[in-house]
């Protein structure tokens, strides 16, 4: 120690040696090393001992006994009818009780406001339809007299023509028209003043609207639809299963294809080949083996297009005939 004090001091420090530094550890990948890493800075025990020791206590809770007394059904029913749950559940419905009388109230309020609004709109509404009603049917009284008025003004216009041309120069009929030609115009005068007058166009559009029933009897019972759709008046002879398509055999489809063949879609001939079909059935099997069977590719094959075009044809030359006549 004297040796190292005695020595000389110079102008230069004395490096003092340095203590290495711990390693760090690379930063972790995944969030499982992270945790890992968290849990081993906070946590002196090791993890595999905490871990034993997490499974040791959650199995002894497992294994302890229950302490829920198993009961009988009728115990549970009981427990709930008697004990403080029907006590909650009671005051539960008297709490939302008022809630729902007050709802549906004020739906029903709401719903008579409306049918009460509706029947004054209609009444609003149908005292002027009725009084347009009888105004147009006035009109149409009156043109119905006008027009029996023009037809005897015809008649007589008729006579009176006759009558001038024997007696031109009595001067009888001077009101009248005096030519066919003045009568057809005033008949188009009167077609044209129909036309355009749209009280006379609203006649034809009229429809006659059926009053409410709330309005016309407010005390008639409810009108009752008697619905037929669908009925079965004879449900076994519906459900039985020689009604409907019943069983074909080889033969009669063999048949019903030659005969369709011959007469295509007169079911009435095709049913007399088949003693034990009728024409319904007959129609009944076309139509359920239309996609199945290629009936147009039957009827080419026995020749039904080739007569029509055979005919066809010998028009054609019939008309080239003619034409080399001519020529």
């Amino acid at each position: 120690m004297d040796d190292v004090e005695s020595q000389p001091e110079t102008g230069h420090h004395i490096a003092q040696p340095t203590t290495p530094s711990p390693p760090t550890s690379p930063p972790p990948d995944t969030f499982d090393d992270a945790l890992l890493a968290s849990y081993g800075k906070r946590s002196s025990i090791p993890l595999d001992d905490e871990v034993t020791r997490l499974l040791k206590f959650n199995q002894s809770l497992l294994d302890a006994p229950g302490t829920r007394i198993s009961t009988s059904p009728e115990a549970l029913v009981e427990e709930f009818m008697s004990g403080p749950q029907l006590e909650d559940c009671l005051g539960l419905h008297d709490s939302m009780r008022s809630a729902l009388v007050s709802q549906f109230a004020s739906r029903d309020t709401a719903l008579n406001d409306k049918v009460q609004r509706l029947r004054e709109q209609y009444k609003a509404l149908n005292d002027p339809w009725q009084i347009q009603c009888q105004r147009i049917d006035r009109l149409d009284d009156a043109r119905r007299q006008k027009q029996a008025a023009l037809a005897a003004s015809e008649e007589a216009a008729v006579v009176s023509s006759r009558s001038s041309r024997r007696s031109a120069n009595l001067g009888l009929f001077a009101d009248a028209v005096r030519s066919d030609l003045e009568m057809e115009q005033v008949i188009a005068t009167l077609g044209n003043e129909d036309l355009t007058d749209p009280n006379f166009l609203a006649i034809r559009n009229t429809a006659t609207i059926p009053d409410m029933i709330s309005v016309t009897d407010r005390w008639e019972e409810g009108c009752q639809y008697d619905d037929t759709n669908g009925i079965v008046s004879d449900p076994e002879k519906f459900f039985s299963p020689d009604v409907s398509l019943g069983h074909w055999s080889d033969e009669e489809k063999s048949i019903f294809l030659q005969q369709y063949a011959s007469v295509p879609k007169q079911f009435g001939k095709i049913a007399t080949f088949l003693p034990h079909k009728t024409a319904q059935q007959c129609v009944l099997y076309y139509y359920l083996n239309k996609k199945e069977i290629n009936f147009r590719s039957i009827l080419m094959r026995n020749g039904s297009r080739g007569r029509r075009g055979g005919g066809r044809r010998s028009g054609k030359q019939k008309g080239n005939a003619l034409l080399a006549d001519i020529r």
